[in-house]
């Protein structure tokens, strides 16, 4: 019923009690691409033809749970570890609402692979709700019983660890090396290929868009 709900807010709850895979991936291990040069993490049920499509589920769970079929590359994989993929693979990666899912330490291990894993001038593109966002929406009132409602709307509810401010991932995006840092709006891109890709248009109020280039 909770996961239910959460699916019919726009969310997905990613947290999984049993992990069917190894989740350590060696410095030489290395997926076959398949000559696609763009990935999706956390993809949920929102399968992207000609990408490489990453998540935490198993594969059997992605088919009889959304309905994946063999004409999408899907591999399973701890996105808060080393990503298995070849230096500078993608040029274009994309993820929607994943990132606060992840505390900040993965965040920024997640974000460093990420940088690793793009060519030169490749684009990663971010949908995630902001903190600025959250404050707005969930802590608008000052009183306890409004704030205690907040924290459980806006974290608890959804197994959310971390919400980035714009100003603090601008940090630490220019700690890791990206160049490019540019701030959008729902579905708006400079690139074909990253236009459009959002599926929640109800958080627009809620979610920064942002595009980091290396």
């Amino acid at each position: 019923m909770v996961r239910d709900a959460a699916n019919l807010a726009g969310y997905d709850i990613r947290k999984i009690k049993n992990k069917a895979f190894s989740s350590q991936y060696s410095e030489d291990q290395s997926w076959d691409t398949y000559g696609l040069t763009r990935i999706q993490y956390a993809c949920g049920p929102k399968f992207l033809k000609d990408w490489i499509n990453v998540d935490f589920y198993p594969p059997s769970t992605m088919e009889e749970r959304y309905g994946m079929t063999n004409e999408h590359i899907y591999y399973q994989a701890d996105l808060s570890l080393r990503q298995p993929f070849k230096d500078n693979s993608f040029s274009y990666a994309f993820a929607e609402d994943f990132i606060e899912h992840l505390s900040q330490a993965d965040s920024i291990l997640f974000l460093n692979e990420c940088y690793r894993v793009l060519a030169k001038n490749g684009v990663l593109r971010l949908s995630f709700p902001s903190l600025e966002g959250v404050l707005k929406r969930h802590f608008s009132s000052s009183h306890m019983k409004d704030l205690q409602q907040g924290r459980k709307d806006a974290y608890e509810r959804f197994d959310h660890l971390h919400f980035y401010s714009r100003e603090e991932l601008i940090l630490v995006a220019e700690h890791i090396g990206f160049s490019g840092i540019q701030f959008l709006s729902f579905g708006h891109s400079e690139h074909e290929e990253l236009k459009g890709l959002e599926t929640r248009e109800g958080q627009q109020d809620l979610n920064t868009y942002i595009e980091l280039a290396k």
